[in-house]
This record gives C-alpha cells, sequence and structure tokens, in this order.
C-alpha cells in the first residue's frame, strides 16, 4: 500500500537536528542500495549536518552515520515526528 505523499516531507525538505521515520523511496536502485545498508522504511532518522555548500547531508541512522548526496535525499518521503522528539546537541 502506498503512502499518503501529500502528507510526506522528502529528506531534503527536513531541518537539522529534526527527527523523522523513513516511508517511501522513489527510486528502485537508490532503495536497493540503502536496504543493503540495512536502512528500512519506517526507521527513523536525524539529519545531523550539512555540508558548507549544502550536498551532501549527514545522517545519523541507529546510531551510525551515513552521507548521503541532495539529490537522493530528494527521493526519499519521510515523515515528521512529534516536535518533543528534536534532537538536542
Amino acid at each position: 500500500m502506498m503512502p499518503e505523499h501529500d502528507q510526506l516531507l522528502k529528506l531534503s525538505e527536513v531541518p537539522l537536528k529534526k527527527k523523522v521515520r523513513i516511508k517511501h523511496i522513489n527510486d528502485q536502485l537508490l532503495r536497493m542500495q540503502l536496504l543493503n545498508l540495512g536502512i528500512l522504511p519506517e526507521m527513523e532518522l536525524v539529519i545531523e549536518r550539512i555540508a558548507p555548500l549544502g550536498d551532501p547531508l549527514q545522517l545519523n541512522v541507529n546510531g551510525f552515520f551515513l552521507s548521503l548526496r541532495r539529490e537522493d535525499a530528494q527521493k526519499i518521503l519521510v515523515d515528521s515526528i512529534a516536535a518533543d522528539h528534536l534532537v538536542d546537541k
């Protein structure tokens, strides 16, 4: 079943330190690459840093860090987790 896309954000649009949950990946090759890394739909992640020129993004997924190109982040749909889940560091 496909998620309601109008309620979802692109990962590239999420602000720093905001915790989100992966809902859908709009690219088959990217989906397979992320699955190979153990990143699955419904996993939670946080954008920890953004490079000075805006690309790549550094993600924290279950305690490990992953750099992802903004182009790829645009293909990942996420939903926001409640505001009390903001990460302070």
